[in-house]
């Protein structure tokens, strides 16, 4: 039986763990695990096939009736817990915030710039930039993409009127479950919310019906006090361009049609910061384009760089882990999301229902599979 690295250590190397305690111990964490197994797999189906295509039209609505029954999630969200809390998903999370830190603090927005700029120099002119070009053009963006210049930290509504205060760039944890990135609220301010909150510090709301206010500098929509007997408070409203990141862990492979993981990052685009100094950082599943078996996958990565550029987005990172990809976007242009609320383009994965896997994102349109 298969037990974890120090159920195997206690065994057989400080021969503190009996034998028979080990393979008790490795039976219930195998039983443990075909459950949280169970529960996931069975509650994507269900949502999944209530969210059909015979129905899209009521696909929202449909979300909203599943994501509202109490009770219905909360099984859902203690397994997603452990998995969250698994070797792969840390190792992905732990990615996620030295990309925040690297974008932030060590000039990461302003190389992805000039990087950039030297690429449109070089298709318009047909020659690399030269040194001292490159040098005046970082010297003319650095305050604006630097946490020391004050550019990569948008105006915070609990400081506007406190100039001695020190604001830190925040972020956006969609989805959270289990507030990962509060461990860096050293440097980070973070706003962790979930349909389903596992800790008293994050937010409950769903992100598809979170209100994003005109005014950037306005208050977070948060409820004053927790409910009756504890517990987070509600999340309704933050205002537009306030993150300096937005991260999607296991997010949208979870949202049940194309159409509403668009509207997903749509809305990340909406509460960054533009001019590529906001970060949208997603995670997401082999299984999302069948990658598990290379020889099988769909071209769904290509897709989605696609959709999510249109957005007003630029892909600057991509890797290959085990069981996920994760993929970094920066913010470019100007006025948040570059369509409107409805209008997003549609993000497929593997396992959508044949209608829905045919409307595909090609070369700037809505298409076909794109196989």
């Amino acid at each position: 039986m298969r037990g974890s690295w120090a159920m195997t250590r206690a065994l057989l190397v400080t021969k503190t763990l009996p034998a028979a305690a080990a393979v008790s111990a490795a039976r219930a964490a195998k039983d443990r695990s075909a459950w949280r197994r169970h529960v996931i797999v069975s509650h994507h189906v269900a949502l999944r096939s209530q969210c059909a295509i015979d129905d899209v039209v009521h696909a929202e609505d449909t979300w909203r009736d599943v994501i509202g029954k109490e009770g219905s999630l909360d099984a859902y969200a203690e397994a997603a817990e452990e998995v969250g809390n698994r070797a792969w998903v840390l190792t992905a999370l732990r990615w996620c915030a030295r990309e925040i830190e690297r974008f932030a603090f060590e000039d990461g927005a302003l190389e992805y710039e000039i990087r950039r700029l030297r690429a449109r120099w070089f298709e318009e002119k047909g020659e690399k930039m030269s040194d001292a070009e490159e040098a005046a053009a970082r010297a003319s963006r650095a305050a604006r993409l630097s946490t020391r210049g004050g550019g990569l930290v948008p105006t915070r509504w609990h400081v506007q009127n406190d100039p001695h205060v020190t604001v830190k760039p925040l972020i956006v944890d969609v989805g959270s479950c289990w507030d990962y990135f509060r461990r860096h609220d050293d440097a980070f301010e973070v706003i962790a919310q979930d349909l389903r909150p596992r800790k008293d510090a994050m937010l409950r709301s769903d992100f598809l019906e979170l209100v994003i206010q005109d005014d950037a500098a306005a208050a977070p929509g948060i409820s004053e006090r927790a409910p009756p007997g504890g517990g987070p408070r509600d999340l309704t409203s933050l205002p537009r361009g306030c993150a300096t990141a937005v991260v999607m862990s296991l997010v949208l492979s979870y949202v049940p049609t194309p159409k509403l993981r668009g509207e997903m990052a749509r809305r990340a685009r909406e509460l960054l910061a533009d001019e590529g100094r906001g970060l949208f950082l997603v995670v997401t599943p082999h299984s999302t384009d069948k990658s598990h078996n290379p020889r099988n996958a769909l071209p769904i990565l290509r897709e989605w760089k696609d959709a999510i550029e249109s957005l007003g987005f630029e892909r600057v990172r991509l890797e290959r882990q085990r069981a996920v990809h994760v993929m970094a976007f920066r913010t470019v242009g100007a006025g948040g999301a570059a369509c409107g609320e409805g209008d997003a383009p549609p993000l497929r994965i593997a396992f959508d229902g044949p209608q829905e896997g045919r409307q595909g994102f090609v070369g700037g349109q809505v298409g076909g599979d794109a196989r």
